[in-house]
């Protein structure tokens, strides 16, 4: 029953995969901005996914809530064999915890991303559009951080009345909204900018970001999996 439950979309958007190419040909203003962005970028990762006692403490915290708020909601599921729960539906399910984990995990790191967001509108670039990108990346950035959970409890409560065979009617809208958010966020033209137009003396300073970015967007990952067995086991569900 519980295997639905577990297949969940954790995409991480707190920091999109930088990408390694060469350094194109660039005017000067674009490398100065690249090498000040770079800087900036370090510092937030630091800030961040160098730092998941905070990401740890966030999902801790929204768990609690869960146990407090409606422990063992689902644990009437555990006696329903597997072929009598709609597993389409628990899949569903599953990714609402899933992203209820993300967001929970990401929500501390909102000053960090307003600092960063602080030092890299203003910076300059020779392309007007670019810098218009760039702030809209930000933008959609902390609109996912600020992102509220589902209401899990009664979600879970819907799910449980009917025995896991219909989807919990806040399931959809609120998957279909964090999807959208998600999708919107990951800084893609803030991370191309970099990628572009950092200078060969900032070689080593883009390896060491890019490879930051990657490994904190994989422990960040590992939090949220490392919780979902205990959240599970405060709505009830054996695992």
């Amino acid at each position: 029953m519980v295997r639905g439950v577990r297949r969940v979309a954790t995409a991480i958007a707190l920091a999109g995969f930088l990408c390694c190419s060469a350094s194109a040909a660039a005017a000067p203003v674009d490398v100065k901005s690249a090498h000040l962005g770079l800087r900036a970028y370090r510092a937030y990762l630091s800030s961040t996914v160098g730092n998941l006692d905070a990401a740890i403490k966030g999902d801790n915290v929204f768990i609690g809530g869960i146990a407090t708020k409606c422990p063992n909601v689902l644990s009437n599921l555990n006696n329903l064999p597997e072929d009598q729960v709609n597993q389409t539906v628990l899949t569903q399910f599953g990714k609402e915890i899933g992203a209820d984990l993300v967001l929970a995990a990401l929500a501390p790191y909102q000053k960090p991303l307003a600092t960063l967001t602080h030092r890299v509108e203003r910076l300059r670039w020779s392309s007007g559009s670019r810098k218009r990108s760039i702030k809209r990346d930000l933008a959609a950035q902390r609109t996912l951080y600020e992102l509220p959970p589902s209401d899990l409890c009664a979600d879970a409560s819907a799910l449980a009345a009917s025995n896991g065979q219909t989807l919990p009617p806040g399931t959809g809208p609120f998957l279909a909204n964090y999807e959208k958010t998600a999708r919107a966020a990951g800084l893609a033209s803030f991370q191309s900018s970099l990628r572009r137009f950092h200078s060969k003396r900032d070689n080593k300073l883009y390896r060491t970001v890019r490879k930051s970015a990657i490994r904190g967007g994989n422990k960040l990952e590992g939090v949220v999996n490392s919780k979902l067995r205990t959240i599970l086991g405060a709505l009830g569900l054996k695992v």
